[in-house]
């Protein structure tokens, strides 16, 4: 059965504090936190999301990658400037299982940059705390220079591109 009341208002809020950890750590470049947000590598969290993408001969950046802001041009590529609005978690029920998601509107290049539509999906660890296990990211303005799609997990990101790549966070956001 689904939690009710005070424990459905804990579960989303714990779902928000975990989406806030996983932002924070995007927005400040913290590779260790950003691992501490995901899902451990091993325990099912290869998500096929992704893993199609890379047995098609997609890349895959880790996450290391992702954040190091000596191999991007970070401050004009994204990440240190994103904002977000508009959080929101549920929590739904499917055959007798819980699942988890949150969403929000990012805004990887700051309030004047492209918007995207990100949503998250969460599972509970051995200890009861929320880990991510598949982020996604869509435009959701036209016009407004996001060029593709982000699917990742605990490995890093691919991207699905409308142009062409320059790297995974340029050919989506330059």
């Amino acid at each position: 059965a689904m939690p009710s009341g005070t424990a459905n208002a804990d579960a989303t809020a714990a779902i928000l504090a975990a989406q806030a950890a996983f932002y924070e750590a995007l927005s400040t470049g913290d590779v260790k936190m950003m691992s501490s947000v995901w899902v451990a590598e091993g325990t099912g969290a290869l998500r096929p999301e992704v893993s199609q993408v890379v047995s098609q001969g997609g890349r895959l950046d880790k996450w290391e990658y992702c954040l190091q802001q000596s191999k991007i041009d970070w401050a004009a590529s994204r990440a240190a400037g994103t904002m977000i609005s508009s959080p929101d978690a549920i929590i739904l029920e499917d055959d007798g299982r819980e699942l988890y998601f949150s969403t929000c509107i990012e805004f990887p290049s700051g309030a004047n940059g492209p918007s995207l539509l990100a949503t998250q999906e969460w599972v509970r660890d051995e200890t009861g705390a929320f880990k991510l296990s598949l982020h996604r990211t869509i435009p959701y303005s036209a016009g407004r220079g996001a060029g593709g799609l982000l699917r990742c997990d605990c490995r890093g990101c691919v991207a699905l591109l409308a142009a062409s790549d320059r790297k995974t966070w340029g050919g989506v956001f330059g």
